[in-house]
């Protein structure tokens, strides 16, 4: 089940309360236009402006968070690259940028089930399509960054990018489904390496 929304608060924090009230089941997700609290890891928010960008979250089965983010920015630059034919690049451990710039962020939520235990993972994805009019606040001015330039999303007429952007997003999620239920490959790891930016930040052992 796929549930759209044009505004919320966070596609993280709504999918949350479907897993806990029990109408959500692995496989589903949630997308909006906009969201008023957007977020990103340690608790740093994650501009979300209306209609410049992709914000979803889906639920997958329980898995170790950072090797699951890891393998999430995979799925997402592959999903990036087969729909646009643009390669991204990795910051560790969940920044994907282009130009030096951050276009994309995950984050991957634990959430306990009814005995305390790690019962899934909220899996959320945001993607900078394009600069909000004026560009991004201040404080995120000299790092943030879009898929698409300025002149590449004035040549896209309103239909071609509502296209591109609802193919970014089916595919985005098809790959994310598809890593949730399978094991993890020493492909997905090689391709993170080649595209890492800052292998030095890299825990020992994290990608093994």
């Amino acid at each position: 089940m796929l549930y759209r929304f044009d505004e919320i608060s966070s596609t993280q924090d709504v999918l949350k309360e479907y897993y806990r009230d029990k109408s959500a089941v692995f496989g589903d997700a949630v997308t909006a236009e906009y969201q008023t609290s957007g977020r990103g890891r340690y608790g740093h928010s994650f501009h979300s402006p209306r209609g410049r960008g992709i914000y979803l979250s889906i639920l997958l089965p329980y898995r170790d968070t950072e090797r699951l983010t890891v393998r999430a920015a995979v799925a997402v630059m592959r999903a990036i690259e087969e729909v646009t034919g643009t390669a991204t690049e990795v910051k560790w451990v969940n920044d994907l940028l282009l130009h030096g710039r951050k276009i994309a962020g995950i984050l991957a939520e634990a959430i306990v089930d009814d005995e305390g235990h790690p019962g899934a993972v909220i899996l959320g994805v945001g993607i900078n399509l394009t600069e909000p009019p004026g560009g991004y606040p201040e404080e995120i001015r000299d790092r943030a960054g879009a898929l698409l330039s300025a002149e590449e999303k004035e040549a896209l007429s309103v239909q071609a990018f509502t296209m591109l952007k609802r193919s970014l997003t089916t595919a985005v999620l098809d790959k994310l489904r598809e890593m949730g239920g399978t094991e993890e490959n020493a492909a997905e790891y090689e391709l993170y390496r080649s595209r890492l930016i800052n292998p030095l930040d890299v825990p020992p052992g994290a990608l093994d």
